[in-house]
């Protein structure tokens, strides 16, 4: 994917946000809840996944019901 993307003007791609990054590759902007656009790099400088489940309350045991978990568009 991410040779098809490289060598292709314009083209779109989906891949690991590591593989984008040691081949140079411009990335999406996604604009979140709080009018704030990110980029992967941007979201991966400020805690990534982690730092939006700190906030969450999340169940203790991997089995439990995750159904109440929200991880979308936390303000950070």
């Amino acid at each position: 994917m991410t040779a098809c993307v490289k060598d292709n003007a314009g083209a779109i791609g989906y891949m690991e946000s590591g593989h984008g990054w040691s081949e140079d590759l411009p990335e999406v902007n996604v604009l979140n809840g709080n009018n704030r656009s990110l980029t992967s790099r941007i979201a991966k400088e400020n805690g990534g996944i982690a730092a939006a489940a700190s906030e969450a309350v999340t169940p203790s045991l991997a089995d439990s019901d995750w159904g109440d978990v929200d991880f979308i568009n936390k303000v950070r």
